[in-house]
C-alpha cells in the first residue's frame, strides 16, 4: 500500500523525467527558447528590490544618526545581485 508521500515522489519524478524528457529534445532538435516570456516579471521585480534600496538610502541620508538596519541592507542587497 502506497502513501500520499510516496505517490506524491513518484509523481514528482515522473515530472522530472518528463522536463528532462523535453528539455533534451528542444536541445535535440534546436528548438528556440523563448525567455523573454518573463521579462515583464523580470522588470517588476528589480524596480521593486530598487524601490526598497532607494527607500533604505534615504532613509541613512536623511538622519546620519539614525541605525541603519543592516541585515536588511545586506538582504536586500543580496537579493539585488541574484536577480
Amino acid at each position: 500500500m502506497e502513501t500520499s508521500n510516496t505517490t506524491h515522489l513518484k509523481e514528482h519524478e515522473t515530472f522530472d523525467a518528463e522536463l528532462f524528457r523535453y528539455v533534451q529534445k528542444s536541445l535535440d532538435q534546436e528548438e528556440i527558447f523563448h525567455v523573454l516570456g518573463f521579462e515583464f516579471l523580470q522588470r517588476y521585480n528589480l524596480v521593486r528590490i530598487q524601490n526598497n534600496l532607494s527607500k533604505i538610502r534615504e532613509g541613512i541620508h536623511a538622519d546620519l544618526r539614525q541605525d541603519c538596519d543592516e541585515k536588511g541592507l545586506s538582504n536586500t542587497l543580496i537579493e539585488y545581485s541574484m536577480s
